[in-house]
């Protein structure tokens, strides 16, 4: 049984490996912010639609958008102090001698 494990964790591996990472962002999309490319008729729906929507409903849906704006804010920020972290660290470990993450021979 565990060589069908071992199987299944090479096959997982070999497809990432082969096919390259992929980020795992989704993106919040509502139906009224979609473009204005479906037939008058489907506009004129999507139009009744969003007016009909209740003041609670449209607070809701503003406030998930900060949020999707807010988390990707904070990714960034994170990501660069990371980067800022391990450029450090580098230079540490090289002695002080890199220049640009390029250590000097």
């Amino acid at each position: 049984m565990k060589i069908f494990g071992y199987a299944a964790a090479l096959a997982v591996a070999a497809t990432v490996t082969l096919s390259g990472p992929k980020l795992a962002y989704g993106e919040l999309v509502f139906e009224d912010d979609l473009k204005n490319d479906a037939a008058p008729a489907a506009q004129q729906k999507r139009a009744d639609d969003a007016a009909s929507l209740t003041k609670a409903e449209e607070m809701r849906r503003h406030r998930l958008r900060q949020e999707l704006k807010n988390e990707d804010l904070l990714t960034q920020k994170l990501e660069e102090l990371r980067l800022k972290d391990e450029m450090k660290r580098t230079d540490e470990l090289s002695g002080g001698n890199a220049v640009s993450g390029v250590s000097k021979a």
